[in-house]
Formats: C-alpha cells, structure tokens, sequence
C-alpha cells in the first residue's frame, strides 16, 4: 500500500479542488513510492517545495496535514488505531477526520460494503473520502477490483456525499475522468490491457445514515423504474416477444448472436475503450 506517481498527483489534485489533509485517517500504512528526483518533479508541479520524504505520513503532512493516523487491523506497521474493517467502526471513529484516504486497502477486505461504509462514515461534514483502487487487470491482487459504478451509487447524496470526479488511471499511460453511467444510461465499460486504477474524491455533505437503502446498479434501477421488467432496456413487448422464442430454437439463435457479435465487434471495440469521448473524458493530472 502506499502513493506512487499517479496516488501522489491525486492526492496533490485534491488538494488543489479544495480537499484538507489536517486531519487525516489512512486505511492502512502509507508507503511512498517515489523516487527522489520523481517526487521533485511531481512537487514542483503543484508548486510546493521539495522536502526528505521517506512515508506517506510524511508526504501527507507536507501537503498540510497537521495529525496523521492509520487504522490497521494489525499493528505490525505501528497503526494507531486496530480494527478490522470487516466490521462496523466504532461511534468514536465516527464524522471525525476532514480526509479517508484509501490507497489500496478496501480491495483486501472481504466484507467490502462494510468497509466502505466505515471509511465515508469516517469523514467529518464538510471532509473528503479519496479512494485509490485497483480497477482493470488487477486479478489476484486482492478479493475485489472496482468499478466506478460502484462509486457514483454508494457516493450519492443519499448517503449524505457529492462527487468531486472519478478518474481512470492507466500504469504508464494517461487519466480518463469518468461519465456517469446514469447520466449517460447505459454501463460505462473499459477493455484494455494495462492495470488501471480508479481515483475517487467526494466530499461528505451531511451526516445522514449511510446505506440506509442499498445502492442498485443504474441501468437495473432504470430498467425497473420504467417497468420493463426482465426485458432489456429499450426493447418493446414485441421484440422482447421474439427473442424469446428465437431462443428455443437453438441452431438459429446461434447463428443469429455469432452474426450480431462479428458486425459489431469493432464498435463494441471503441465503446469500451478510452476512445469513446461519451464515457471517457481525458483530464490533466
């Protein structure tokens, strides 16, 4: 766990859009991945001094912070506080910290929605939650890689929190801010090969109670909401009718889905890549 180049420059980002690290709870111990003339450059990009950075604690309190702690569910990296995020936190833990940083953590815990659920309940009103996740090509790494639909539902007003941005980032590659999906009404989806991930900022704007109603995937919720049914959003009776009964006759609707996959396999191609503009919206660092 900790902040390498694309971690260093959210973070830094922001603070620009307005984030206070002064207090500042990480999930888990921070390292800093950053070689000496690295962090220079990335320091010198947003305009602070260069400073001996060893951990992510230190690079925390250069960014403003004046107290950092790290809550752990051991203490083998010294965290202050010991809790297993598989269960609920504490009321003391509670709308305490002005900024959650989780920085490759959350996709180690096996009850995720719990862990979620502790880390915004963390922030104070007013506070930021930023998220560092593994999204693509990440398998193995832990038990969850994450999807930025996850983020716009469970980081809604309802749950007392405003999106600042969600940002794909790729190893090597650039940052894509991320539309949301239903805004758009339809899955935003990103097929590539490098590991890629995704950055959150969202400020918490109430203390309401978080989950009261679980967050449901918003092409689902709007395909119940029109009262379709199990039909496919956008399909009529009449379509929906035939499909079904296409797919009792089993040579057919294979030939019929192997032909529909082949005339728009190089469409579906640029859908669910970085070149589909809708969905994908390249951004500075």
């Amino acid at each position: 766990m900790g902040f390498d180049s694309n971690g260093a420059r959210f973070l830094l980002s922001a603070r620009e859009r307005g984030a206070s690290f002064e207090r500042t709870l990480t999930l888990g111990h921070q390292d800093l991945h950053l070689a000496p003339e690295e962090r220079a450059q990335i320091l010198a990009d947003y305009g602070l001094a260069d400073a001996p950075l060893t951990d992510g604690p230190g690079f925390l309190r250069h960014l403003g912070a004046d107290d950092v702690a790290a809550l752990d569910v051991s203490n083998y990296e010294g965290a202050r506080i010991l809790h297993d995020l598989n269960e609920p936190v504490g009321e003391e833990h509670k709308a305490r910290y002005s900024a959650v940083i989780d920085a490759g953590t959350l996709e180690h815990v096996f009850n995720y929605a719990v862990g979620l659920k502790n880390a915004m309940e963390m922030v104070a009103v007013g506070g930021h939650l930023i998220t560092i996740n593994p999204a693509n090509n990440f398998l193995g790494h832990g038990f969850h890689q994450a999807s930025p639909e996850l983020f716009f539902r469970a980081l809604s007003p309802a749950n007392g929190y405003e999106i600042g941005r969600v940002v794909l980032a790729e190893e090597g590659g650039g940052w894509y801010q991320v539309t949301d999906p239903a805004s758009v009404r339809s899955r935003v989806q990103i097929v590539n090969e490098r590991p890629t991930f995704v950055m959150v900022q969202a400020r918490r704007t109430a203390d309401v109670p978080v989950f009261a109603e679980w967050p449901q995937q918003s092409d689902y919720a709007m395909i119940w909401a029109d009262h379709a049914g199990e039909r496919t959003a956008g399909q009529s009776p009449l379509v929906h009718g035939l499909r079904q009964r296409l797919r009792h006759i089993g040579p057919v609707w294979r030939t019929l889905r192997a032909l529909k996959t082949t005339v728009a396999a190089p469409g579906e191609r640029r859908r669910r890549s970085f070149q589909n503009r809708t969905h994908f919206r390249p951004v500075d660092r």
